[in-house]
């Protein structure tokens, strides 16, 4: 397609133009323009490109993929998988079909991508990620120079296909007027095949060239030591306050072949070299926590890393890839949170679930499947994992003293209605996890994971939830599986969603009424938990208070056999002294006018004391009668010496 106007437009526009109401028939084209913006790259970010590349292994079955970085110089990576790989067929498809994806379809099953039961499937079974067939050339965010080497089990030769695109312009793109067959023209493939050996070898090698400037300024972090650096030197020239370094970072190159030494290191990581792949990422995910432990504020990964550790993180959320420990379905409950069941009723309220210690809460999901595969994903010397804790949190002060869960599901079949109206079944299922404090900041939100893949990281506005639950969308950790539908309404770049789409809509109206079901619970076990607390700490209190009296009781010399005596604060004239009651002092702390006592004429006074200065004021005077000082005295006298001291135990400081 180009600019140049075809004789069917001309046609197509002096038919309708001559002939009122006579309608014509025609196809939707693309220009190349389009094509030339997405092989120029769509992605916001480095790590965008890398992420797709993983998409495109997963989809080939790949149990192992290998990226080298090439950190902290950035000149040329390389993405390895184990997957099927690609015929010589299904290579060229995909370098002249950009946006055709050979995915999900007939071709697909020629070319060897696609399940023969169902098109939706991996040859070995996997829900596919991709859809529109442009993750290859997601490789434009990073290069415009790109090798693909790949090999089918069995073959005895590999496929390669050396790439150079063509840096979008729309000036230098400009179709002249001298020259008006000009077309748009992404770049160059030069195709051909070798032979190999190993023919049970398989799997496709992705090689980038030249690193483009820009981007390997951002993978070193360039702004960010740019910013340190400059802020030392006005604090030496003017006192002004230093940023503080990345507490961890990859370095960076005084030139080619040096890391630049910062405060007496090179680099700052928290694994050591001699860590297994899988132990460093770990170490890296217990970093974050450790250092909320030992901070007052909230942590931001986007602080506490460099960029490119910001990066490894952000790609590990985002594959489909193991927890880093247990995911919240599979971990055994030992009581260390709280399980509710959410209700896919509009006024619905959550309920408690009565979970058995060793249970687990998949078995209240109906149909669950967690479809995590044997998938090892591999960036330089860390095995990337889903960098999410639930088990072993640290102890907050807040009322509710663990975290609470919340599970639910949806799955509706919109049976006997238009597809295009419905956009077919949808059906997911998801926890919200709260806890008073989540780390890092990143993880407060909501996640969808399509097929368990994820471009979209957490929304921390839980999709445009409105209510004003500012405190709470702080303390929320959600993730939604999506296991049919809604792969239609992602935007071209996966990191976003058409909100117009039914499936999202849905989904939408669904986290919003989780969200309330959840700030309800939260709010009434928080309240119940105070009231608890403080009948326990009230308990605490009052043994504590009878030992005191109990142990003057016998230092006075008090028979040990005997109780000491007990001490009432009258409330209102129905609490009256009764005919047997002979071991109780009564108190009436309204002053000046104990002696009605005996004329039934009793105050209020006592409601307005506090019960833990009540508790005091019975104990001090039960401890007074121990020592026998209240025996003289007159019942008026007494109630006014205990009315004094009253006062001085509810005085303010």
């Amino acid at each position: 397609m180009n600019d140049i106007i075809t004789p069917n437009e001309i046609r197509i526009a002096e038919s309708i133009k001559n002939n009122r109401e006579h309608v014509e028939t025609t196809v939707l084209s693309t220009d190349e323009r389009v094509i030339a913006r997405v092989t120029d790259g769509i992605y916001r970010q480095p790590g965008s490109a890398l992420r797709e590349l993983i998409s495109n292994a997963y989809d080939a079955d790949a149990t192992k993929i290998i990226i080298r970085t090439d950190e902290p110089r950035f000149n040329t990576m390389t993405i390895e998988d184990n997957g099927h790989g690609m015929s010589p067929e299904a290579l060229s498809y995909i370098i002249h079909h950009i946006g055709g994806s050979a995915k999900r379809n007939e071709i697909g099953l020629r070319n060897g991508v696609t399940n023969s039961s169902d098109y939706n499937l991996t040859p070995n079974g996997r829900k596919l990620i991709g859809k529109i067939g442009i993750g290859l050339f997601s490789v434009a965010q990073l290069t415009q120079s790109f090798q693909i080497i790949t090999k089918r089990k069995g073959d005895n030769y590999r496929s390669i296909a050396n790439v150079a695109l063509t840096q979008f312009s729309e000036k230098s793109n400009k179709i002249s007027e001298k020259n008006k067959s000009s077309t748009f023209k992404s770049g160059t493939v030069k195709l051909w095949t070798e032979n190999a050996e190993d023919t049970e070898y398989q799997g496709t090698t992705i090689i980038l060239n030249k690193i483009r400037p820009q981007t390997k300024e951002t993978l070193k972090s360039n702004r960010i030591w740019e910013a340190v650096f400059s802020s030392r030197q006005e604090f030496e020239e003017n006192g002004a306050t230093p940023i503080d370094p990345p507490k961890y970072h990859i370095g960076i190159m005084e030139n080619e072949h040096y890391l630049k030494y910062i405060d007496n290191e090179s680099r700052s990581l928290p694994w050591e070299p001699s860590d297994e792949p899988d132990e460093a990422f770990k170490k890296l995910v217990h970093c974050v926590w450790k250092n909320k432990e030992n901070s007052v504020g909230n942590t931001r990964v986007s602080e506490l890393f460099d960029y490119y550790l910001k990066m490894i993180w952000d790609i590990s959320l985002s594959i489909p890839a193991q927890y880093v420990e247990k995911s919240l379905f599979e971990t055994p409950f030992d009581n260390q949170f709280y399980p509710y069941k959410l209700s896919n009723s509009p006024k619905g309220q959550a309920a408690p679930i009565n979970i058995k210690v060793g249970d687990k809460l998949a078995y209240e999901i109906e149909d669950y499947d967690e479809e995590l595969q044997d998938f090892n994903v591999y960036i330089d010397n860390l095995k990337l994992s889903r960098p999410l804790l639930f088990d072993k949190l640290p102890i907050t002060n807040h009322a509710i003293d663990k975290p609470m869960v919340f599970v639910g599901s949806y799955h509706e079949k919109f049976e006997g209605k238009p597809v295009e109206f419905t956009a077919g079944p949808l059906k997911f299922h998801a926890y919200l996890f709260w806890n008073s404090k989540i780390s890092p900041v990143e993880h407060q939100g909501s996640m969808i994971r399509i097929h368990n893949a994820s471009g979209t990281l957490f929304d921390e506005t839980f999709m445009k939830y409105q209510i004003q639950e500012l405190t709470r969308k702080r303390q929320v950790t959600c993730e939604i599986f999506i296991q049919e539908g809604l792969d239609s309404a992602l935007n071209i770049d996966r990191e976003s969603f058409n909100f117009s789409h039914p499936h999202v809509i849905i989904l939408t109206r669904w986290l919003h009424n989780s969200f309330r079901q959840l700030t309800n619970a939260n709010k009434s076990l928080a309240k119940k938990l105070r009231t608890s607390n403080k009948d326990v700490k009230k308990a605490v209190f009052k043994g504590q208070i009878d030992n005191i009296v109990n142990k003057a009781w016998f230092t006075a010399g008090n028979d040990e056999f005997q109780k000491p005596p007990t001490v009432r604060i009258i409330d209102d004239e129905y609490n009256k002294p009764s005919s047997n009651d002979n071991n109780s002092i009564l108190l009436n702390l309204n002053r000046g006018n104990a002696a009605e006592i005996s004329n039934n004429k009793l105050f209020n006074k006592s409601k307005d004391i506090n019960p833990i200065s009540s508790e005091k004021l019975k104990a001090i005077t039960s401890i007074l009668a121990s020592y026998g000082l209240l025996e003289s005295m007159s019942e008026v006298r007494r109630n006014e010496m205990i009315y004094s001291i009253y006062e001085i135990i509810v005085a303010e400081d």
